[in-house]
C-alpha cells in the first residue's frame, strides 16, 4: 500500500507541491504585512504593608507579596468591570465610545489579551501591555497600574471596614457583659456587707467578672488591629520603579515563522489530501472507467480497412445464395 502511495506521489508530484507552496508563500505573506507590534512594561516593587513586618531582603517567605500581586491583577483581568475601567483610563477610550455593546465587550476582552503579568523576584512585578502603537501600549501600561492600585486600595479598605466594623461591635457586647458582670458582684456585696471568699455564689459571680474582663480585653485588642489595618488601608504596599514611559518595537521574526509553519501545514494538508483522492481514483474498478480512445495507442483501436470490409460483405453475400440450398 505504501509504494502504492509513493508510486502515485511521483507520478503527480508537481500537483501535490504546489499547494504546499502555496500556502507557506500566504502564510508568510499574511504575518509581514501584519502592523508592527511594541510592548511597555513598568516594574513596580511590591512589600507587606505596614504595621506588617517588611519582606524587603528576603525570600517573601511561603507567601511572596509579588506572587500575591500577580495572582490578584490576573483575577481582577479577568472581569468585565476591571476592564472597562482600565480601557476609560486610557487612550483606548476614544474607540470604544461608539461602539456596540457586543463589540465593545470584544474589543475589552481582546484588549485583556495584551496585558501579561510577570514576577521576577519574590518583591517585583512587572506588568506589560502590547499595541500596534507606541503611545496606545504607553497609555494602557499607565492605566493599568493606576486601576490596579485603585481596586486593591478599595477592596483592602471595604474588607477592613467590614473587619473594624465586626470588632467593634463585639467590642461594644464584651463591654455591656463586664459591665453587668461587675454590677452582679457589687450587688451582691451590698447584699452580702462581709464578703465571704468561701462563699459559693460570690466566688461564681467574681469568675464570671474575671471571664468578661478577659474578653473585652481580647476585643479591645482585635479591634485595635482592625482600626490600624483600617488606617493602612489606603497603601497598597506597591511602588512604581519603572515607569512605562518607553515602548519597544518587537521583532516580527518570530510572527512571520509562525505564520510561515502554519501555512506549509495547511499546504501539507491540502497535499495528503489530494494525494488520498488521486489514490482513490487510481484503484477504481475497471467497469467505472470511461471508454476513452484519446489516451489509447493507435494499436489498441479497431481499425477497419476497405479490403476488409469487402471481404467482409462478399463473404455475407455467398452465405445467403447458400441458404435456399441448404433448406
Amino acid at each position: 500500500m505504501s509504494s502504492s502511495y509513493v508510486r502515485v506521489f511521483f507520478r503527480n508530484w508537481v500537483k501535490l507541491v504546489i499547494p504546499i507552496v502555496i500556502c507557506f508563500a500566504i502564510g508568510a505573506g499574511l504575518a509581514i504585512k501584519q502592523p508592527p507590534e511594541y510592548v511597555a512594561s513598568a516594574s513596580i516593587w511590591s512589600d507587606t504593608r505596614v504595621p506588617y513586618e517588611s519582606t524587603v531582603a528576603t525570600t517573601g517567605g511561603t507567601s511572596p507579596p509579588a506572587a500575591g500581586q500577580a495572582t490578584l491583577l490576573t483575577q481582577l483581568l479577568a472581569t468585565r468591570s476591571f476592564l472597562r475601567s482600565v480601557a476609560e483610563d486610557s487612550p483606548l477610550a476614544e474607540s470604544l465610545e461608539n461602539l456596540a455593546p457586543l463589540e465593545a465587550e470584544r474589543q475589552l476582552v481582546a484588549m485583556g489579551g495584551t496585558i501579561t503579568v510577570a514576577t521576577p523576584g519574590p518583591q517585583l512585578l512587572v506588568i506589560s501591555t502590547k499595541q500596534d502603537n507606541p503611545e496606545l501600549a504607553k497609555g494602557l501600561a499607565a492605566a493599568v497600574i493606576r486601576q490596579f492600585s485603585l481596586s486593591q486600595t478599595e477592596l483592602v479598605r471595604s474588607r477592613a471596614r467590614e473587619q473594624a466594623d465586626y470588632d467593634k461591635k463585639r467590642l461594644d457586647e464584651a463591654s455591656a457583659s463586664l459591665k453587668d458582670a461587675e454590677a452582679k458582684v457589687a450587688e451582691y456585696m451590698k447584699v452580702k456587707a462581709a464578703a465571704n471568699p468561701d462563699d459559693p455564689t460570690m466566688s461564681a459571680l467574681i469568675a464570671a467578672a474575671g471571664s468578661a474582663q478577659q474578653q473585652y480585653a481580647d476585643a479591645a485588642n482585635a479591634y485595635s488591629l482592625s482600626s490600624a489595618a483600617l488606617t493602612a488601608a489606603n497603601s497598597t504596599g506597591l511602588e512604581v520603579i519603572d515607569e512605562p514611559d518607553t515602548a519597544q518595537r518587537q521583532g516580527r521574526l518570530k510572527s512571520v515563522a509562525m505564520g510561515a509553519i502554519g501555512g506549509l501545514v495547511a499546504g501539507l494538508t491540502v497535499s495528503v489530501l489530494g494525494l488520498i483522492a488521486l489514490m482513490h481514483l487510481s484503484n477504481r474498478p475497471p467497469g467505472e472507467e470511461s471508454f476513452d480512445t484519446g489516451d489509447r495507442e493507435p494499436d489498441d483501436v479497431m481499425n477497419i480497412s476497405d479490403d476488409d470490409a469487402y471481404e467482409a460483405d462478399e463473404g455475407e453475400r455467398n452465405l445467403v445464395a447458400a441458404s435456399p440450398a441448404v433448406r
